[in-house]
């Protein structure tokens, strides 16, 4: 059975993450796709193509001028397909994935035995953390997805919290089959 007071600082966690999403969506209108400082999306979302025709990912992407070779792990790439799903751009499945991670964290917050205040405010923490990259790194989070990777990360420090060897497992998948250093 799942605990309501809890569900409600889940719910306060991914509301907290949410009311950056106009700053994010002017964020994605200000480096729009291609981005031409980073090469990043274009190799992830050519990587993510390539799976999805049954072609193997990891050649060197003869699509960029220069021929990178591809280094991203499959659950970096692979989550592009929630943004193609639902035909929208494909850096906002790093944003919802980041903010159903705040759910999950404020859930088990809200399970805590602390006062209403205290859990208010641990649960803005990962909304915070949004809110200082597209302060003072805008460039580095509308280029990238690693707000998806953030939000894997999320995952296991709450794992790591609730000692719940399932999500710690979960968690250190999520990581590691997502970024390689």
């Amino acid at each position: 059975t799942f605990n309501t007071q809890a569900l409600w600082f889940a719910l306060a966690s991914f509301i907290f993450v949410i009311f950056s999403f106009e700053e994010v969506r002017n964020g994605l209108i200000r480096f729009p796709m291609p981005t031409p400082t980073s090469d990043v999306m274009g190799q992830l979302s050519i990587m993510y193509e390539r799976v999805t025709h049954g072609i193997f990912p990891y050649s060197p992407v003869m699509e960029m001028g220069h021929h990178p070779y591809p280094v991203y792990m499959p659950l970096h790439f692979l989550p592009i397909g929630i943004s193609k799903l639902f035909n929208v751009d494909i850096r906002w499945c790093g944003f919802y994935t980041f903010a159903i991670s705040a759910a999950f964290s404020g859930y088990y917050i809200g399970t805590k035995k602390m006062h209403f205040a205290i859990k208010l405010f641990l649960c803005s923490f990962p909304s915070i953390a949004l809110w200082m990259y597209i302060l003072f790194a805008s460039d580095d989070i509308f280029i990238t997805l690693e707000i998806l990777i953030a939000g894997y990360y999320l995952i296991l420090i709450t794992g790591l919290l609730m000692r719940n060897n399932f999500i710690i497992f979960v968690g250190i998948c999520f990581c590691l089959l997502s970024r390689y250093t």
